[in-house]
């Protein structure tokens, strides 16, 4: 699933963006219910090993440096942001939640054109795959989620440039 892109470019690799990831859901304090089925999800689609996940807590935990892991291209982000995105809209979405799909926008270098096909794509995946009744939910979230990943992308953007 490639959005506009002509070449793909490696962005990152997956340790240093899963732990990324973790540090966004862990600036609580708490690693919730909902947040460890997205890192599960994440983990999954980033093809990382079975030891990988807690490994990198661990590091996220002490404060240390995490690199390694297979090298991600924006196609690979845009592809994992999809499945992250469609796990996360099954539940009930926390602050936490959201900026970690903030963080994987801003990782991926998904830019707000690419987002918006993004959300197209999941308005259709959510009306062929679920129930009406979750189906209302899950576009409620959807609708939802146009501002608040977009001002925690915007945020996390002017920090980084700072």
């Amino acid at each position: 699933m490639v959005f506009g892109h002509i070449m793909a470019e490696v962005v990152g690799n997956a340790k240093s963006i899963f732990a990324g990831a973790l540090r966004v859901m862990l600036s609580d304090g708490v690693l919730t219910r909902e947040e460890r089925r997205l890192t599960a999800a994440l983990s999954r689609h980033m093809e990382l090993k079975d030891d990988d996940p807690l490994e990198i807590y661990e590091a996220v935990i002490s404060g240390d440096n995490v690199e390694g892991g297979k090298e991600l291209t924006d196609d690979d982000g845009q592809e994992i942001y999809v499945r992250v995105y469609e796990v996360a809209l099954v539940g009930v979405l926390s602050n936490d939640e959201w900026q970690l799909l903030g963080y994987l926008r801003d990782a991926f270098g998904i830019d707000e054109k690419t987002h918006r096909e993004i959300e197209a794509l999941l308005m259709r995946v959510v009306e062929e795959k679920y129930e009406p009744k979750m189906h209302q939910k899950m576009i409620g979230h959807l609708k939802d989620s146009v501002g608040i990943i977009g001002r925690w992308f915007d945020a996390a953007r002017l920090k980084n440039v700072n």
